[in-house]
Order: C-alpha cells, then structure tokens, then sequence
C-alpha cells in the first residue's frame, strides 16, 4: 500500500479531534474524506502535510515511515504539498512567480521548462504575467495546484478544493481535475463536505460522518 495512516488520535487543547483513524491509499488513486464541520477532515490533511502532530499513531508513505512511537518527519521532508481552501495564493506575485516560489533544486533553465509546461498543462500559459486579483476563481485554483505540483509531491492534498466556486465552474473543474490526475498518476486527497464532490471525483470515499 502506497500510504497508510493507522490509529491517528490527534486532540486540541484536551478536545479530540480525531480518534484512532486509520486509511490505505493505493498509488494514483484519489480518495475523498467526506464529512461535516468539525469532522476533523482538515486536520486530517495537516497531519498527513506534517503541519500538525498527532497524539499518536502511524503514517507510512512510499514505504518510509513518517510518523510512529520514535518517527517525526518534518514537513519540508516529507515530499506532501497541500492545496488550501482559499488557495493562499501571494497577491504580489504573477503566475509564473507564484508556481516557481519554492522551486529550489533546478538550475534556471531546468526550473522555467517546468514552470512552463505546468502553465501548459493548467491551460495557464497565457495568464502567466498576470496576478491573482486578475484571475477567476478557477484560474487561481488552478494557479494553486500547480504551485503544489512543482514540489514532485509523493501525495497532493486539496483542503474543500471547489467551496469558492459556483456550480458552473466547480463542474467543468472536477471534469478537468480528475482526467489530469489520473493521465499524470498523481495519489491524491481530497477532503469536502460535498458528496457529490466525492462521487464524482474519488476513487475511494471515506465517511467521517459514518
């Protein structure tokens, strides 16, 4: 299995969050964790991030443990990027420069052929000079993603990837997200309150309300 969390308890000032959640991902699927307000659906996704620590439990990913009793792998080592709800995008930073922020490996050429073809692939090119005031709400969504994506991440998560969007546009974006995930094999979570959002995007669905 690609990556498995088993027993995550995690709790916020003495309050439980999450309680002994456990879940397997095959690689290249996606997986939704559905659920209410509250749920702990986006804590989940921190944890998995390493943006927050849980009480206890184990994360194995690509065959590496993550987290267990004497484990601890700090974020910026863990190879996950996380999407969030209102994208975090930097307003004074065009495009280009939002998707390359963090790009730190590659060598100048090496580091504009990536931005470039995932421009492409987001069907971004031509926004490319423009800032995020300047874009829709799916164009930022999109800017977003393949900011994530720059990183290589092992697993992509999507904090309510389409809460900001009207139907119209959520609808053609699960469309286009899903067939582009799928021809890159990129493993994903999701995590929404939207079942319809599950349905039709998800491989796996995982009810925390259940």
């Amino acid at each position: 299995m690609y990556c498995q969390l088993k027993d995550i308890s995690f709790q916020y000032d003495e309050q439980p969050i999450i309680h002994h959640f456990s879940m397997s991902i095959e690689k290249g699927t996606i997986t939704a964790i559905l659920g209410q307000s509250g749920r702990g659906k986006s804590t989940l996704l921190r944890i998995l991030s390493g943006l927050e620590r849980p009480s206890e439990g184990v994360m194995i990913l690509d065959q590496e443990t993550i987290i267990d009793q004497n484990t601890y792998v700090e974020s910026s080592k863990r190879e996950v990027s996380l999407v969030f709800q209102d994208y975090a995008l930097f307003p004074h930073m065009t495009v280009y420069q939002n998707i390359a922020y963090g790009i730190r490996r590659l060598n100048r050429k090496d580091k504009h052929r990536m931005i470039s073809d995932l421009l492409e692939a987001t069907q971004l090119t031509a926004f490319s000079k423009r800032y995020p005031s300047q874009l829709s709400g799916g164009q930022q969504q999109r800017v977003a993603l393949a900011r994530a994506l720059a990183f290589s991440p092992k697993l992509l998560c999507l904090d309510e990837p389409f809460s900001n969007l009207d139907s119209e546009l959520k609808a053609d974006l699960r469309v286009w997200m899903k067939a582009w995930f799928k021809k890159q094999g990129i493993t994903v979570v999701l995590v929404t309150h939207d079942k319809e959002d599950a349905l039709l995007m998800a491989d796996q669905i995982i009810d925390m309300d259940a």
